[in-house]
């Protein structure tokens, strides 16, 4: 089951996708460095280092800034004010990635600044979005916002559909954290709406399973009201269905596991133990196939706490050993 606090927030500087699989990053790294070597020293120079450093990142987060440095030494040179911008904003998502959130809003707030100093709305947008996420993750979800609806109006004055829903989702996981689960699901499906638009699959299931997350907790926050409760499993259900189903025709593995946990968590809270017991079984062989050590924690620990509640508490001691060994 996924805890409160595990929706999938998305920075800008992702370009919508997650880490990507390492055989097409070393791919992407040899590609770029050939383009770099064939640069001149120029604005595409600049360019070509910062896409570098963002590739790095996911590798070695030191190399990325390297690459974000040399990218900012070059626009300084040029005189370039959206080229130390842009440095500066890959510098930060590099320092984020390191777990330095001082170090990474730092650095953010100087390419808002420079952003906003060369007029381009969607780098400011962008630093914004950024500063957001930062706060966010710190639980600061009043600052979270502060940043984050000003970076949506400015993608909507952009009209940059990508950017829009990529804030409206945040904003919506902002109210999810807060416990303002109808105005989450607002959000959520305004984000939803822009996913469709765009045919992009990966985001599309990725919002139905933080609009799933909202409706399980906006059901567990009904008390004693039966028929809304079950009404509100049920679309919790249906959205995590539907985000495995789309996550399995794109061959979206790492989300899938994801889903069938959340799946299990909703099955659990119903009261209907066999198959939570199926799905959190299912998500674990699917994350141990994967080598997704956290998550592979997670279901261990779920298995034992729904042991726990069938009284079966062998079986539960066990899986909760494993699960605290593998957080160890």
């Amino acid at each position: 089951m996924i805890k409160k606090g595990r929706y999938l927030f998305v920075s800008v500087l992702l370009l919508l996708g997650l880490h990507p699989a390492w055989s097409a990053q070393n791919r992407k790294l040899d590609s770029l460095q050939k383009v770099l070597a064939a640069s001149r020293e120029d604005t595409g120079r600049v360019t070509v280092l910062i896409e570098l450093g963002r590739e790095w990142s996911f590798i070695t987060p030191d190399s990325g800034l390297f690459c974000c440095k040399s990218a900012f030494e070059l626009s300084e040179k040029l005189g370039w004010v959206s080229g130390l911008s842009r440095s500066y904003l890959m510098m930060g998502w590099c320092y984020d990635v390191k777990g330095d959130y001082i170090k990474a809003l730092e650095t953010y707030n100087k390419s808002l600044e420079l952003a906003r100093q060369a007029g381009s709305k969607k780098l400011t947008s962008s630093a914004l979005g950024s500063i957001g996420l930062i706060y966010s993750n710190q639980g600061d979800y009043v600052k979270a916002l502060d940043y984050f609806f000003p970076s949506l109006r400015m993608t909507e004055e952009l009209n940059d559909k990508k950017l829009i829903s990529i804030q409206l989702g945040n904003i919506a996981n902002v109210y999810n954290q807060q416990g303002d689960y109808e105005k989450a699901l607002d959000y959520y499906s305004r984000a939803l709406k822009m996913k469709e638009d765009l045919g992009d699959k990966k985001g599309i299931a990725r919002n139905l399973g933080n609009m799933g997350v909202a409706y399980k907790h906006l059901a567990a926050s009904k008390g004693g009201d039966t028929k809304t409760k079950d009404s509100l499993y049920h679309l919790a259900l249906a959205n995590f269905l539907r985000a495995e189903e789309i996550s399995e025709k794109i061959g979206h593995k790492s989300t899938m596991s994801t889903w069938m946990g959340d799946i299990g968590g909703v099955y659990e809270d119903m009261g209907d133990y066999p198959r939570a017991l199926d799905y959190f079984l299912n998500a674990l062989r699917l994350s141990r196939q994967l080598g997704q050590k956290n998550l592979t924690a997670i279901w261990l620990g779920d298995i034992g706490n729904l042991f726990t509640r069938m009284k079966e508490y062998d079986k539960a001691e066990n899986y909760l050993k494993r699960s605290l060994q593998l957080y160890d």
